[in-house]
Order: structure tokens, then C-alpha cells, then sequence
């Protein structure tokens, strides 16, 4: 079943720093696409009745900053770069105005991590599995710490439609981009 999510993207010149980052790290199954997840699967259905609510949210919001941090994990499951909260507040009003416009099934929501009171911004670097152990994880944190700095911060100036066929063998790729900020008569 195809399925959906939209993102941001840090600007070319730090995704080769993290392309360069992920291909000299232990072998993942999956492409390397870097993004900052801002609304997951749940309500983009098939059918694209939620693309013009997107659009209206993305006309009506003035593009904004995001900050990177310090590399972090979800347990031991899930690497990432984390998004400083107290210096990117556009990314998370952004979430919210994107959740209230698509309005989710409230338990499928929950199940993503989604409401603004758990959603967690960060941009995933590696994932457990993906022929990945535990202590890949752990030791590609402590070069990403050197790696990847200074973690910078970056203008969002569109939001990315993400979308993925269901084929076996293929994963998510960019469908789309939506500028931000332009009103439209």
C-alpha cells in the first residue's frame, strides 16, 4: 500500500556532511534520506484529499529556522541528531498546524509519536536492524559527536512530500516540495 509522510531537509551542503557520515558507518539495509519527520503516515491517505489542506498550511506559514544538536538515542533502537526545541519553535508550530490540518485518527496518531505534547523532532541518522546491532548504534554516537559538528542551524524554506510505492526492494522517496510563505490569490 503506498504511504506518505512529509519532512524537511537540511540544506546540501550538511546532507553530504551526513551522506558521507552514514556511508562510513557499519552497512544499513535502507537508503539514507536525511529529514526531520514533521507529520508521520497517519490521515495522508492514498488518495491525496489532504495535499490542498497541506498546501493552504505551507502558503500561510512564513519560512523559519531549525537548530541541530548533540546526537542522541531512542533506547538503543534508534540513532539521531537532535532538534533544539527552545531555538526552532517555527519547526513545532509547524507540526502542530500540519497535525490540526490533517487531523489523524487520534489513537493511529498516538501510535506515531504525533501530538505536540510527545512529538519528539529529530533527524534519524540509523535505525537497530537493518543489519545494525545495539553497539553499531552506540559506537557510531560517539564519532557522529565529532563528525558531524558544529550542527548547524538552517532555514526551512519548503516542506518535502515523501512518498513510498509499497513495492518490496524500494523505500520512501521525494514526491513533492511545497514552498512555505506564498500566499496565493
Amino acid at each position: 500500500m503506498v504511504q506518505y509522510f512529509l519532512g524537511v531537509v537540511p540544506p546540501p551542503e550538511y546532507q553530504a556532511v551526513l551522506k558521507s557520515f552514514h556511508d562510513h558507518s557499519p552497512v544499513s539495509t535502507r537508503p539514507f534520506l536525511p529529514h526531520i519527520t514533521v507529520k508521520a503516515q497517519p490521515g495522508l491517505t492514498p488518495d491525496l484529499a489532504w495535499l490542498e489542506k497541506i498546501n493552504a498550511v505551507c502558503a500561510d506559514t512564513e519560512p523559519f529556522n531549525v537548530q541541530l544538536g548533540e546526537p542522541d538515542m531512542f533506547g538503543d533502537r534508534v540513532l539521531f541528531v537532535r532538534v533544539q526545541r527552545s531555538k526552532s519553535p517555527g519547526l513545532y508550530a509547524f507540526h502542530d498546524r500540519l497535525l490540526d490540518a490533517v487531523n489523524p485518527d487520534p489513537e493511529v496518531s498516538a501510535a506515531y509519536f504525533e501530538p505536540s505534547d510527545v512529538w519528539h523532532a529529530h533527524l534519524t541518522l540509523a535505525v537497530l536492524g537493518d543489519n545494525l546491532t545495539a553497539e553499531d548504534l552506540l559506537d557510531m554516537k560517539k564519532h557522529a559527536a565529532v563528525e558531524l559538528s558544529p550542527f548547524p542551524s538552517f532555514p526551512v524554506e519548503f516542506l518535502r512530500v515523501y512518498r513510498w510505492s509499497g513495492e518490496p526492494g524500494t523505500w520512501y522517496e521525494g514526491l513533492l516540495d511545497i514552498p512555505l510563505g506564498e500566499l496565493r490569490s
